[in-house]
């Protein structure tokens, strides 16, 4: 077929010169065949990239338009034909502006001819077929193809073609199911997609008469009834309404008695009950020109009005009272016998609009207005009124499904019986449908409260359904988001009405409750033995769900769901007739648990006497004993509350810390109980510090744990008075000192330098926790009790100086080790954080001895560190002196290190530039003198090589960058050094920022170079105005793609917006696309 002639860059025209995409080439058996050999069948990587890179050009060279046809000949084999059919399909899809419009009916019939003479050959074959007219139809509609499915429909039925009926019939299925697949993964722009997505709602009505009948026909072969069902399936995904599908989705329930067709059945109807059908009719209408949009619908008025006098049966206008506005009766389905007077609706003085019917069914045959000339002007009045009635459609609709889903209750209750996991999966599966999709249509329903109920019932033997999670059956997590969306629909009901559904409701959710609890239960020992480490991953996290589960029914059912739980707890440990299994009482702590977790049970009068049963758990085993673990550190609030009952449970936690087995829980239970309850800790304080220094030294945790813990001691020693925390600092870190004094003096090797990080990895986490001046709690506003602030010295700086000497002598061996300075580092930034300017003493020495390592060897950890120095202490002026001599060793270091190649670090690079955007950030909060004054500050230098950092690969580090030259530009005006190098070199950055947006940066980093542009224009305009003009002047600047009337246009845009940093980077974004060739492209849909 003819082709228009290839725009420069198109696809195929970057190929590398060895490739000659014509006929003779691609159907050598050295071209495409040997291709899909390499592909398919070679082990050898390399060739099988090369092979696919040579058929994705071929596929979308312009010779793909002819040799495609040739390879569907019958001699080919089917590799060969798949390759001709893709090929065709992605010319359609992505070159459709290739193809001449006097071309388009030759194409479609030639793709007609091919999917006939397929549809008895090679299914996959056929399948690339049908996608690719599919493609053509979807450009096509609804102008150049307006009834393209009613057409597709007619030309497979005729009886003239050469295939046989059945084949015909398969592959007409298969272009009807694969269009609807085809517009759903399609990136036509929005106001097509919208065109063809009404078109395509149109053309239901020729599609599912066809598959009904083919569904219902006895004659039917079951793979065309399961072709059927999965047609169906694809087309209801484009929100066809329930009630236009009625008819097949009962013949798809009918067909849920068929084995073969079970699975497609059941995917066909849970598709077609899971569209939003009940949100659909409340949407906003907007009504343009002529055509009126419902929500994704786009419905000419003449199509509205046509389809509703299709159906048409006159009857009087029904005049609205304040108006006097006619409006035509228009109600579906049939009336009752004997009513058809009193079923005329009558309009309520208050909602005009709001219709009730007297004999209350949902309503009658379709009526239309008896003047067949309705206004333009009147039909936003009036359309509400059809909306309404679409949804009473709708509902009813509704009500006819659930006694189709209850009527598979013995199906499910026999598949469950029999271990048929797939048979209840699939019934579960559409009875959540149901309920989950259309539970606020169906609560409305009062006349209908009963059936609702039932399908309540059935959802609840779903989620009850025998058997452990995931080993005997994987239903019940399915039905988990329907109890969520069930009780937000009767909770959004007014008062008076939510009253009503609480009373009929409340016993279900609490029977949900002791079902879900049960499911939590875990097997036996035994049989929990035998599962595999992804079966107890899955149930850990189905546990999880059914524990946020429970944690929102807590909404509806308040106080008393725990006053429930207590009681059966309290009755399961004090009775003596028979033994309680663990796993049962386990299953109420974990309800416990779930909810005191996320929910502010202080007020409750049942946590007082949970608290007394849990010391007369029996615990003897490792999964109760977690369980009562984490439930104590979910009460950890309300015991700082009530501190009395502190004592009733800490020994339990205390005497888990030496379990192995219960590291996790135990470990955090302490922590959150010292970070919660440390002022009402100090007479457990010694006990604790010697139970926790015993595990330690003991290496009975994990490293995690050993950091959790000793952030536990930070928070229990807070508290104390400064002589006790000495007392106690002494006691617990000697040892590690000791130890680390004897590591400082061995040649270092791999194991001791795991014992050197990991002892620095406690004192910092210690250090992280103790604060003696109570900042933290300052920080959050708290109201708790404070111990007076300290005089003297904070005890965190008295031990840091005290092994201040040890730390340089294991830095001085291990300098050159990044992850032992950076735990080094760490101690003291954790500190600094913590103490803030309670480290003051420690600012000589530290900027001192950050000075040497990063003079030895520069690590980015000593960068970060010096920034905190920065942003602490740089404001006063007792210690600046050593913060400037620090900044400016760090920078002449790091300034050397770009000379000698940056790329090598880009970690330093990154810290650096964050240092620098603090520096000015800090200086614009007016918290300290600016450094950039210092006369031995070379500002051009570290400016140039900001600039050069925006050119890294790395993004933190360009966007590190980006923030400092956004700090730096505001301060051209007040800060001399910064004035004038700006001046001299920013023209260098500007260069630097468009080559970025060009092409050389990635996309994601746009925002950031539109920053610099937004500064560079406030405060420095005149130079940008005479900078940008003269770059972009430049042939192939920053783009080959670009014409000068779009650069033109670019640096026309940024320098008339100064005030919107928004529309900047909007007109940056559009800026790159069209650097990059992208602009309008599928692949920048969604940028």
């Amino acid at each position: 077929m003819e082709r228009r002639e290839e725009q420069p860059g198109a696809a195929g025209a970057g190929a590398a010169p060895a490739l000659d995409f014509t006929v003779e080439n691609v159907e050598k058996s050295c071209a495409v065949l040997q291709a899909l050999h390499q592909l398919y069948y070679d082990p050898n990587i390399e060739n099988k990239n090369l092979a696919q890179k040579w058929l994705m050009q071929a596929q979308v060279s312009p010779q793909a338009w002819h040799f495609s046809w040739q390879l569907l000949q019958p001699n080919k084999v089917p590799e060969i034909q798949y390759f001709g059919a893709s090929a065709l399909h992605i010319k359609i899809s992505r070159y459709w502006s290739d193809i001449p419009t006097d071309q388009y009916e030759s194409l479609k019939a030639q793709l007609f001819t091919q999917i006939t003479r397929f549809a008895s050959g090679s299914k996959i074959v056929l399948t690339r077929l049908c996608v690719a007219l599919a493609s053509l139809a979807l450009s096509m509609m609804p102008d150049a193809w307006p009834c393209a499915v009613a057409d597709m429909v007619r030309l497979f039925q005729a009886e003239d073609s050469p295939v046989d009926g059945q084949g015909r019939c398969l592959a007409l299925l298969e272009l009807l199911t694969v269009l609807p697949e085809e517009f759903q993964t399609s990136r036509l722009p929005q106001y097509r997609k919208s065109l063809v997505r009404a078109s395509l709602a149109v053309e239901c009505g020729a599609v599912f008469p066809l598959l009904e009948q083919l569904l219902q026909q006895p004659s039917s072969p079951s793979c065309v009834r399961q072709k059927v069902l999965k047609c169906f399936s694809s087309w209801v995904q484009l929100e066809v309404p329930l009630q236009d599908c009625e008819a097949l989705i009962q013949a798809a329930f009918a067909a849920l008695q068929d084995s073969e067709l079970f699975d497609s059945s059941v995917e066909a109807i849970v598709n077609a009950i899971s569209q939003p059908d009940a949100q659909r009719y409340e949407r906003t209408l907007e009504y343009s020109g002529d055509a009126v949009r419902v929500g994704h619908y786009l419905l000419p008025l003449s199509q509205l009005l046509g389809s509703l006098r299709a159906m048409a049966l006159a009857l009087p206008l029904l005049i609205v009272p304040e108006s006097g506005l006619k409006v035509p009766i228009v109600l579906w389905c049939s009336p009752c016998q004997g009513h058809e007077t009193e079923a005329i609706p009558t309009v309520s003085r208050q909602h005009p609009l709001e219709l009730s019917l007297g004999c209350g069914y949902p309503g009658m045959d379709v009526l239309s207005h008896q003047n067949q000339d309705v206004e333009k002007a009147n039909i936003l009045d009036w359309l509400p009124l059809v909306l309404l009635i679409l949804h009473l459609r709708y509902v009813n609709t509704l009500l006819k499904l659930i006694p189709l889903v209850l009527g598979l209750q013995d199906q499910l209750r026999q598949a469950v019986q029999n271990g048929d996991m797939e048979t209840s999966h699939g019934i579960c599966r559409i009875a959540v449908a149901l309920g989950e999709n259309h539970s606020r249509a169906l609560l409305d329903q009062v006349e209908h409260w009963q059936s609702f109920l039932a399908l309540v019932n059935m959802i609840m033997f779903c989620t009850g359904i025998p058997g452990h999670f995931p080993v005997n059956e994987t239903t019940s997590s399915l039905t988990l988001t329907f109890w969520y969306t069930l009780q937000d629909d009767i909770l959004s009901f007014e008062a008076e009405k939510q009253a009503v559904y609480q009373q009929v409701y409340r016993p279900v959710y609490f029977q949900l409750v002791d079902v879900l609890l049960h499911k939590a239960q875990f097997p036996s020992d035994e049989e929990y033995g035998f599962w595999s480490s992804d079966e107890k991953e899955q149930f850990r996290i189905y546990r999880v769900d059914i524990s946020d589960t429970l944690m929102y029914v807590y909404e509806m059912l308040g106080a008393e769901l725990l006053s429930n739980l207590y009681d059966k707890l309290g009755r399961l440990l004090t009775s003596s007739e028979e033994p309680y299994s663990w796993q049962h009482t386990e299953a109420l702590l974990y309800g416990f648990q779930s909810i005191a977790e996320t929910i502010d049970v202080n007020y409750s009068d049942v946590v007082p006497g949970l608290i007394g049963l849990i010391p007369r758990i029996s615990i003897s085993n490792v999964q109760l004993a977690d369980t009562v673990m984490f439930t104590i550190g979910a009460l950890s609030e309300w015991l700082a509350d009530h501190p009395v009952m502190i004592n009733s449970v800490l020994p339990l936690v205390l005497h888990a810390l030496g379990n192995p087995e219960l590291s996790i829980s135990s470990v955090s239970t302490l922590k959150k109980i010292c970070r919660e309850c440390k002022y009402d800790l100090p007479p457990y304080a010694a006990n604790i510090v010697a139970v926790s220094q015993d595990v330690l030294m003991k290496q009975i945790h994990k490293t995690s744990q050993c950091m959790w813990l000793m952030q536990a001691l930070g928070f229990l020693l807070s508290a104390l008075q400064v002589e006790e925390i000495l007392k106690n600092l002494h006691s617990l870190i000697s040892p590690y000192i000791q130890q680390l004094e004897k590591l400082a003096e061995e040649i270092p090797n791999p194991s001791n330098k795991l014992a050197i990080v990991h002892i620095l990895g406690l004192l910092s986490n210690l250090f992280t926790t103790l604060d003696v001046s109570h900042h933290e709690d300052d920080h959050e506003g708290s109201e708790l009790r404070k111990l007076p602030v300290p005089q003297g010295p904070n005890p965190v700086v008295v031990v840091l100086q005290q092994v201040f000497q040890l730390i340089q002598k294991v830095l001085s061996k291990w300098l050159n080790d990044a992850q032992v300075v950076e735990a080094v580092c760490a101690i003291f930034e954790k500190s600094v954080k913590t103490l803030l300017d309670d480290f003051a003493p420690m600012v000589p020495q530290l900027c001192e001895m950050l000075g040497r390592m990063y003079s030895t060897i520069p690590q980015a950890s000593a960068l970060d560190l010096t920034r905190q120095l920065v942003h602490i202490f740089a404001h006063e002026p007792a210690h600046f002196p050593p913060i400037e001599a620090l900044f400016l060793l760090v920078t002449s270091i790091t300034l050397t290190l770009f000379q000698q190649g940056p790329r090598d670090h880009p970690d330093i690079v990154d810290s650096f530039m964050q240092l620098l955007a603090q520096l000015h950030l800090l200086q614009a909060l007016k918290r300290k003198p600016d450094l950039f004054l210092c006369e031995r500050l070379d500002v051009k230098a570290v400016f140039q090589c900001a600039v050069l950092a925006l050119k890294f690969p790395e993004a933190p580090t360009v966007k590190a960058s980006c923030g400092f030259f956004t700090e730096l530009l505001p301060r051209c005006g007040e800060v001399e050094p910064v004035g004038k190098v700006v001046q001299e070199d920013g023209r260098m950055l500007l260069i630097a920022v468009l080559e970025a947006i060009g092409g050389q940066a990635s996309r994601s980093l746009m925002d950031c170079f539109a920053d610099i542009l937004f500064a560079l224009n406030k405060h420095c305009f005149s130079l940008l105005s005479v900078w940008i003009k003269e770059a972009l002047q430049s042939p192939g600047f920053p783009s080959a793609r670009l014409s000068p009337e779009q650069k033109d246009t670019f640096s026309q845009q940024i320098l008339r917006e100064r005030v919107n940093k928004r529309r900047v980077k909007e007109m940056v974004k559009e800026f790159t696309l069209l650097c990059r060739g992208l602009h309008g492209t599928d692949y920048t849909a969604d940028y």
